[in-house]
């Protein structure tokens, strides 16, 4: 895989931001009454597009800057199958056209005190060089609550085509708090880890490494009919020095607003 180039852009003053972001939105909102749990239909749809100042995916920029990623989903009785799309916009041409399409399935199963979501993702690149080969992985998240809107969570993904034995874990504490009838926070902070063969793909770097930490905050505000709107940021900082030094920075940020509907 080839990484665009990453030029070193002066850091955004984006923590300050985000703390009155977050702070503007949960004054407004009052809390949440205490209704029963909502009841997932047995099926359901979701479509939405998002704007997103940067295409960073598992703490890897895959992009210099403006992207579009449009994507949907259908879900029934637990079953899931997803499309998820990227248009890149970094080139200052506009959008460049479609060079990303993936396709999702996974099942999620409950039970008190577990979540678990096995999963097969498919990476397609139309248009794109050798380098982007296509290819497919097992995925696998489990989700246990400790007390009230937190959890803890692992996911998996193991690649089972161009790039065997390619193994990524994302591990850590997320957050799902109603602020108000119409306004949903979420928030998590985790830790990854990358085999060897999966940070040689996409790094260059040969070594099994803790890959890098993550934030990650969003608000989403529903309306009526079904449409949603959501704004998060999301930043990933690397902790594994031979990464830190192939990407020539120690982290990387992105802000992204969506609208949608779900049905």
């Amino acid at each position: 895989m080839m990484l665009p180039s990453a030029p070193r852009l002066r850091r955004p003053v984006w923590g300050l931001m985000a703390f009155l972001w977050l702070v503007g939105s949960a004054g407004l909102a009052r809390p949440a009454a205490q209704d029963e749990p909502e009841v997932q239909p047995a099926f359901f749809w979701t479509a939405e597009v998002e704007g997103n100042s940067r295409y960073l995916w598992r703490g890897i920029p895959w992009s210099d800057g403006f992207v579009v990623q449009p994507s949907a989903m259908m879900s029934w009785r637990g079953w899931s199958f997803g499309l998820w799309s990227n248009f890149d916009g970094s080139s200052g041409r506009g959008l460049r056209g479609l060079n990303e399409l993936d396709f999702y399935f996974s099942f999620t199963k409950e039970w008190p005190g577990l979540t678990i979501e096995p999963g097969i993702n498919v990476f397609t690149y139309p248009g794109q060089s050798d380098d982007d080969p296509s290819t497919v992985e097992a995925a696998l998240r489990l989700t246990v609550p400790l007390a009230g809107p937190v959890s803890v969570f692992l996911e998996q993904a193991l690649d089972l085509g161009a790039y065997p034995g390619g193994y990524f874990g994302e591990a850590g504490f997320s957050l799902e708090q109603q602020l108000h009838p119409a306004v949903v926070l979420e928030a998590a902070v985790s830790q990854s880890f990358g085999s060897k063969a999966f940070n040689r793909a996409y790094w260059d770097v040969s070594r099994s490494l803790l890959n890098a930490a993550f934030l990650r905050v969003s608000l989403t505000w529903s309306f009526g009919g079904g449409f949603f709107l959501r704004s998060r940021i999301e930043e990933a900082v690397l902790t594994g020095r031979p990464i830190r030094e192939a990407a020539g920075r120690g982290s990387f940020f992105n802000f992204g607003l969506a609208v949608g509907l779900e049905q």
